[in-house]
């Protein structure tokens, strides 16, 4: 808004208008203020309670599951080596952990801002807010079906993981037995399986994940020409000013930045949950 007022009073005065309204500006720069204080207080309070919640969560999941393995039969750690159990219980947890504490709070974050982009968007121009929504859906599909193939990638990833850290367990804890029965070209053999299916898992879940970016900065572009067009129609048409545009233009980038962040973390926290 402060932006806006400022544009519109630069173009006025060049126009030989009024110029530009200092009081009304100083206003909005103490509103504006107020309101940087009253969000640096609101994020502390965010941040401190989804760290509380973060921890209990974490601290009740670790409880639950020493819980289930003492229940679990034996022939469940036959199957199992001890660096998976090893790996569900730190690597997993606190990815969970780390993913509440970070994420969530950055998506509440974001979907307020973005339901406040919405309201200054349309405030200045109805259409021009339907072109820059008509994207979303489209973008959000392509979204949707990188993430339904890079899935089952990072759930290999994970169990991968754990085979090569149950293995190296393994092999460093009992090396004396493995020296014994001549089983170190064996177990070589064993742990470069491992291995690369583990590079090859990481190599195609980060590949599709860095697609996603692109993509969206694709989207958001075309979405930025179509605005442009459609702007400079309506100023040519008397509808809007061109401080109106310039306005416009930077909640939308701002809009889009916000949106594009959003579904990272949604979609980190979709494919790394559905790993544990």
């Amino acid at each position: 808004m402060l932006q806006q007022k400022f544009l519109i009073g630069i173009v006025s005065k060049i126009s030989g208008g009024a110029g530009i309204n200092f009081e009304n500006l100083a206003k909005i720069l103490i509103a504006v203020l107020s309101l940087y204080v009253i969000s640096a207080a609101c994020s502390f309070v965010q941040g401190f309670a989804m760290a509380d919640v973060s921890q209990k969560v974490a601290y009740k999941l670790r409880q639950d599951l020493a819980t289930k393995i003492n229940k679990l039969p034996m022939k469940y750690f036959d199957k199992k080596t001890n660096g998976e159990v090893l790996s569900i219980i730190t690597n997993d947890i606190d990815t969970l952990g780390m993913n509440l504490s970070q994420s969530i709070t950055q998506i509440i974050t974001s979907v307020c801002t973005i339901v406040g982009i919405l309201i200054m968007m349309f405030s200045i121009n109805f259409e021009m807010t339907l072109i820059s929504l008509i994207i979303l859906p489209v973008s959000a599909l392509t979204v949707g079906i990188i993430a339904k193939k890079s899935q089952k990638y990072f759930k290999r990833q994970q169990d991968y993981l754990g085979h090569v850290n149950g293995q190296v367990e393994e092999i460093y804890g009992g090396l004396t037995v493995v020296k014994a029965f001549n089983g170190e070209e064996k177990t070589i053999k064993n742990f470069n399986i491992a291995n690369k299916e583990l590079e090859n898992s990481s190599w195609k879940s980060q590949f599709l994940s860095g697609l996603m970016h692109p993509l969206m900065n694709f989207f958001g572009n075309v979405g930025y020409v179509a605005i442009a067009i459609t702007g400079g129609y309506f100023v040519i048409k008397g509808k809007i000013a061109v401080g109106d545009i310039q306005s416009f233009i930077s909640y939308n980038k701002q809009f889009n930045r916000t949106y594009r962040s959003n579904c990272t973390n949604i979609w980190n926290d979709t494919n790394y949950d559905s790993c544990i």
